[in-house]
């Protein structure tokens, strides 16, 4: 079953992650790798050589960057980023 949060609620179990010593970074990490199993799976089934990913100002963009980055470096697709606005390094 997956469970559905408010963005509070998201915030809340962020900041308690990051105070058991999960950092944020690394929950980016974390999640950026995550999405780019499941793309690596997509593009497997159907066959694909080609993804664009669309980064936001928030933090998922940062996730989506390191999607993007995996999928770079593990895959043989051409791997694209539409950055929403620049963003700090």
């Amino acid at each position: 079953m997956v469970k559905i949060v408010s963005v509070d609620q998201i915030v809340e179990i962020e900041r308690a992650t990051d105070a058991a010593g999960v950092s944020y970074p690394r929950m980016m990490e974390s999640a950026g790798h995550a999405v780019a199993q499941v793309v690596k799976e997509l593009l497997i089934k159907h066959g694909l050589m080609q993804v664009l990913v669309l980064v936001g100002p928030g933090n998922n963009g940062g996730d989506g960057l390191v999607a993007a980055r995996v999928l770079k470096t593990e895959t043989d697709a051409a791997v694209s980023c539409y950055l929403y606005r620049e963003r700090p390094e």
